[in-house]
């Protein structure tokens, strides 16, 4: 039951009811026995602009941000971390006192899932995630079909370990601890090492730890 003390959060995307953030969320309070509820919060991308600003006049106090929007909603925040300034996306909000700060959990929560050796299949904005907060970047190797499409995270990171994959070259595991795939595209390995797919859809194992991420910025 919603009461005046109640802290609300929210998921925000075009079909933020067919999240699983909700009931995950909403989990934790009942076992924590706290007082908060987390809303779905369904936009059309013309509406963006109208309920970000109307965030900051709510008593929402945090929100997370669907993939579609964690881009373009960019412009419309206050502040954010350098973390993501450096990726350039979003996937939190804080709310207080009528102002949006934007942070990141992503890397934070792979990171944290191993102290050993990650490969990491693509080079997109969640490698630049996971590679701002490794503790040791030579911890972290970047695979790829297409060795050109790691230019930009090597121009950063000039001593980032880069590898070469392909359904000829599969890439040996067997030293790493854990793959975090990131392509859409099939990945070629050898060995037996866990792979966490999260090119589509960020595995729960993964979830649970940015949500205790994000209720520590929040709460």
């Amino acid at each position: 039951m919603i009461d005046k003390e109640t802290l609300l959060f929210a998921f925000l995307g075009e079909m933020a009811n067919k999240s699983p953030l909700p009931k995950e969320f909403n989990e934790i309070f009942t076992s924590e026995n706290l007082n908060a509820s987390y809303i779905p919060l369904n936009i059309r991308d013309d509406d963006i602009l109208f309920t970000v600003n109307g965030l900051k006049k709510s008593q929402i106090r945090g929100v997370n941000i669907a993939k579609e929007y964690q881009t373009e909603i960019l412009t419309l925040l206050d502040s954010y971390s350098d973390e993501v300034a450096k990726c350039g996306f979003v996937e939190s909000l804080k709310i207080e006192n009528g102002k949006l700060h934007g942070f990141l959990s992503i890397g934070k929560a792979i990171n944290s899932l191993t102290d050993k050796k990650i490969a990491v299949f693509g080079s997109n904005e969640i490698a630049k995630s996971i590679l701002f907060s490794a503790n040791d970047i030579s911890n972290i190797t970047i695979v790829e079909k297409y060795i050109e499409d790691s230019s930009k995270l090597l121009s950063e990171y000039p001593n980032l370990d880069v590898r070469f994959s392909d359904e000829n070259h599969k890439f040996d595991c067997s030293e790493y601890s854990l793959i975090i795939k990131l392509v859409e595209d099939e990945i070629f390995i050898s060995g037996n090492c866990e792979v966490l797919d999260i090119a589509n859809e960020t595995p729960k194992k993964i979830r649970d730890i940015q949500h205790s991420i994000d209720l520590q910025k929040w709460v």
